[in-house]
């Protein structure tokens, strides 16, 4: 059976070509066919002009476009205009993250992964973002909890959080899970590794509790090495995406204690990826340039 016919009326005081859509609801699993057809006979009179030509047919049905829950998608209509026509090159967007965020005690060794089971929320910081990169829902192959040093992931979140650390970078492409962790960890003086099964994090910081050894000529004995230093460079060119300028793309330039813009002859370039914040870049090339 078909869904019957449909008519419209058309009315224009001009012979200026123009365009309709007509919109059918039709039941699914079924078939159909779809015709237009004349009804009345071609009007011979020379100012009356009722032809009708079909330009296109297009169907589609309700649903999820991208059927991948690990994926944000977001979807645009755009009327076509003479200043815009076929598809859109750049789009503009402020993103945020969307994740579980620390919310155990203060004493990190105390910490469990429940700790992170709350609510996704809106956080820039480095341990959420890399917690979320070890075991989103965008990964294919998560980290399972029992790999997790919960302690040492509380005690980088609370490192963050009192040293103002954030991470803030769009990924959108493939990218190694061991690079993800390095860059997350990086700009906030740390790194990521791997002891007994599981991940670990040490963090680049005076520890109140002193060191964990100590080597001296009582407890080590035939011991030497040699290490090359590269030429001291003179200051750091750091592009970053600038929050406060409307995430535009900006360069900063740092330059080592003695140096200005008039002295400093060798400048490399380095990069700070995820931070968006002038402070934080100032103060990561100031940590790169101690080094």
């Amino acid at each position: 059976q078909g869904v019957g016919a449909m008519g419209r009326s058309f009315s224009r005081s001009d012979f200026k070509p123009f365009s309709a859509s007509i919109s059918i609801a039709l039941p699914t699993g079924r078939q159909f066919d779809i015709a237009v057809r004349r009804t009345t006979a071609e009007d011979s009179d020379a100012n009356v002009l009722d032809s009708v030509a079909w330009a296109i047919l297009t169907t589609w049905q309700a649903g999820e476009v991208v059927r991948d829950n690990r994926l944000a998608t977001s979807f645009l209509r755009i009327k076509a205009q003479d200043q815009l026509s076929g598809q859109i090159d750049e789009l503009n967007a402020d993103l945020y993250r969307l994740a579980p965020t620390y919310s155990g005690p203060a004493d990190p060794g105390l910490a469990t992964e429940a700790d992170w089971d709350g609510p996704r929320v809106r956080t820039s910081n480095n341990a959420d973002a890399l917690l979320e990169a070890a075991r989103g829902l965008h990964t294919l192959d998560p980290t399972p909890d029992t790999e997790i040093n919960w302690s040492d992931f509380a005690r980088f979140w609370l490192w963050c959080d009192a040293e103002g650390f954030t991470f803030n970078l769009p990924i959108d492409g493939g990218t190694a899970r061991g690079e993800l962790f390095d860059m997350i960890c990086r700009v906030a003086r740390a790194r990521v590794f791997r002891q007994n099964g599981q991940l670990r994090i040490a963090i680049d910081r005076p520890r109140p509790e002193g060191p964990v050894q100590i080597l001296t000529e009582r407890n080590a004995a035939n011991v030497s090495f040699t290490r090359t230093f590269a030429p001291a460079i003179h200051g750091l060119r750091i592009p970053f995406t600038n929050a406060q300028d409307d995430h535009r793309d900006d360069e900063m330039i740092l330059y080592a204690d003695g140096y200005d813009a008039n002295t400093a002859a060798l400048i490399e370039d380095s990069s700070a990826p995820g931070l968006t914040d002038p402070d934080l870049v100032h103060g990561y090339g100031r940590y790169l340039l101690a080094q």
